[in-house]
C-alpha cells in the first residue's frame, strides 16, 4: 500500500482513538503512546530503538538539574540520524488535547520547543503536538533559530492531501531539501492566500487597486482607479456568486465521465436497500473507499455541512445536534454531531434529503454489493 494511503488510516484510527480516549483525559505519557508512536511507526522510523528514536532525549544540556524532576530540558523524542545518530527530528508532546499556546511568558510549548531546536544544529524540523493537533516547524527565516510559524499545522478532524503529502515527505529517510522547498511554498502560499483574502473585499487597499486599474484599463490614472474601485467590490460578489454555482450544479457530463457505469450508480438510482453495502464512493469526481455506511454518512455530512450549516442542521435536527447524545455519535464539523447508527434506508434518506436541498442531485455515486441473496 502506497505511504500516502497507510498515512490516511492511520490518521482515520487516531482520531477514533481520541473520540474514546478523550473523556479519560490521558496523561502526556499516555499521549505520546497511543497517538506519537503509531504516527512514527507508521513513518517507518524504529520506535524502540533507542539508538534512532530516543526518547526524553536531553536536548537543552545547560539546563540546571531541578531535585524532584528527570525530564528537565529533554525533548519527548529525537529522531536520529542512522550513520552519525546525531538528532534530526524534535518532537514535543502535551497532554491530550492542552493547550499548545498557553504557559507563562517564555515557557510556553512553543517556546519550550524553540529553545530545544536552537540549541541542537543538527536538527531540521521539531514537531509539537498534543495527540490531535500537530504543528511542523523548521528554521526558513534564520538558520538554527525555530521559525516563529509552523509551517504546516493540522489536526485529526482537519487534515488535507498536502498535510498527509508533508508527512510522508519527513518519514525515515527524508531529502531535507525536499521538505524545506515545501515548507517553502507552504509559507508562500499562505502569504499569497492572505494577501488576496485581504482585498478580495469590498475595502482592498489602494495599491491592489492601482494594479488592477494598471492590468485592466492601461493605467494608474485617477479616473480609471475611481472606476476600478467602485466597481470592484461589484466584480467580486459576482465572481463569488459564479463559483457557489459551479460547485452547486457541477455539470452532470464532467461527473459521469469519471463514473466507472458498471460498478457505481447515483445515489438517486439505488432501489433496492436490504442487504446492501457499500465498496466505494465518488463524491464530485473523488473516489473514497468506504465499506460502513456509518462512515459514508459521517464522511458525507462533513462535506454537505460545510456548504450550508444552518440548512443542513435544521433539514436535520432529529438527528442533529450540537452535543454528543446519541451512542454512536459522529463528528461533522462546525460543532455538530450525527446519529450513525442508522440502516442503510435511513443513512441514504439523509443523504438524498440533504444533496436534493444543495442541489447537487448528480454529485454523488455508489459502488454497492449485496450481502445476502434476496428471495425473489
Amino acid at each position: 500500500m502506497p505511504l500516502q494511503n497507510q498515512i490516511k488510516d492511520v490518521l482515520k484510527r487516531l482520531k477514533e482513538k481520541y473520540e474514546d480516549l478523550k473523556p479519560t483525559k490521558p496523561d502526556e505519557i499516555n499521549t505520546e503512546d497511543k497517538f506519537v508512536i503509531p504516527l512514527l511507526d507508521c513513518l517507518g522510523y524504529p520506535v524502540y530503538s533507542h539508538d534512532l528514536v530516543e526518547r526524553r532525549y536531553l536536548a537543552n544540556k545547560r539546563k540546571p538539574y531541578s531535585k524532584g524532576s528527570t525530564d528537565a530540558g529533554r525533548v519527548d523524542f529525537a529522531i536520529k540520524d542512522e550513520v552519525t545518530k546525531e538528532p534530526k527530528i524534535f518532537i514535543e508532546c502535551k497532554r491530550l488535547d492542552s493547550s499548545l499556546d498557553d504557559g507563562p511568558t517564555g515557557n510556553t510549548p512553543v517556546d519550550q520547543t524553540k529553545s530545544y531546536f536552537d540549541l541542537n544544529i543538527s536538527v531540521d524540523f521539531a514537531i509539537l503536538t498534543n495527540g490531535y493537533e500537530y504543528r511542523i516547524y523548521s528554521d526558513l527565516d534564520n538558520p538554527n533559530s525555530l521559525d516563529s510559524k509552523p509551517f504546516k499545522e493540522f489536526n485529526l478532524n482537519n487534515y488535507s492531501q498536502d498535510d498527509i503529502k508533508i508527512l510522508e515527505l519527513i518519514s525515515k529517510g527524508y531529502d531535507v531539501e525536499k521538505v524545506k522547498k515545501f515548507a517553502r511554498d507552504s509559507f508562500d502560499k499562505r502569504d499569497l492566500l492572505t494577501y488576496l483574502s485581504e482585498n478580495l473585499t469590498e475595502n482592498p487597499c489602494l495599491e491592489f487597486i492601482k494594479f488592477l486599474s494598471k492590468e485592466v484599463f492601461g493605467d494608474r490614472k485617477s479616473k480609471n482607479v475611481k472606476k476600478t474601485q467602485s466597481l470592484l467590490p461589484f466584480a467580486i460578489k459576482e465572481l463569488m456568486f459564479s463559483q457557489e454555482r459551479a460547485i452547486e450544479c457541477p455539470k452532470k457530463q464532467e461527473i459521469c465521465s469519471t463514473v466507472p457505469k458498471d460498478d457505481a450508480i447515483n445515489v438517486f438510482d439505488i432501489k433496492e436497500l436490504s442487504y446492501i453495502k457499500p465498496e466505494y464512493i465518488i463524491f464530485e469526481n473523488q473516489k473514497e473507499d468506504m465499506t460502513n455506511w456509518r462512515d459514508v454518512l459521517e464522511y458525507l455530512m462533513k462535506k454537505l455541512l460545510d456548504r450550508d450549516v444552518a440548512g443542513i442542521s435544521q433539514l436535520h435536527a432529529k438527528s442533529i445536534s450540537t452535543q454528543r447524545k446519541w451512542r454512536d455519535s459522529r463528528d461533522i464539523g462546525h460543532g455538530y454531531y450525527i446519529e450513525a447508527n442508522k440502516s442503510a434506508k435511513d443513512i441514504i434518506s439523509v443523504l438524498k434529503k440533504s444533496l436534493s436541498h444543495l442541489n447537487l442531485k448528480d454529485a454523488l455515486y455508489l459502488s454497492i454489493r449485496h450481502t445476502k441473496t434476496l428471495k425473489q
